[in-house]
């Protein structure tokens, strides 16, 4: 009996291994298919940031475009900010200070002109 109980022993050991490696080999498939579905998620998703990337840039050319056809002035004002952000701060300044005098200036030879005007 006790040859009987270490064979039955032996059997189930056999066998528990033999569950234990189509579990292990099951597992691994397992891991598997969820690794080519992540490899698969991730190519998809490149393939639609791609695409985004492209309609970002069609979009800003349409907007581009509208601004041109329909507001010429929106360029100007975009043209000269752009021209502004390349000057450094002091230039700017030193650009208002000469707009100030210029614009005193004139202020003064209006004022002294309506005072002889008035006076006449």
């Amino acid at each position: 009996m006790t040859e009987e109980v270490k064979n039955k022993q032996e059997n189930d050991q056999e066998m528990s291994g033999v569950e234990n490696d189509h579990e292990m080999t099951e597992v691994e498939s397992n891991h598997e298919k969820v690794l080519q579905n992540l490899n698969s998620s991730i190519t998809d998703t490149k393939i639609l940031v791609e695409k985004v990337m492209k309609m970002r840039l069609q979009c800003k050319e349409l907007q581009m475009n509208t601004l041109r056809l329909f507001h010429p002035t929106c360029i100007k004002i975009m043209n000269i900010s752009n021209e502004l952000s390349g000057k450094s701060v002091n230039q700017l300044n030193k650009d208002k200070k000469k707009e100030i005098k210029q614009l005193n200036g004139k202020d003064k030879h209006r004022v002294h002109f309506e005072k002889s005007v008035n006076h006449k």
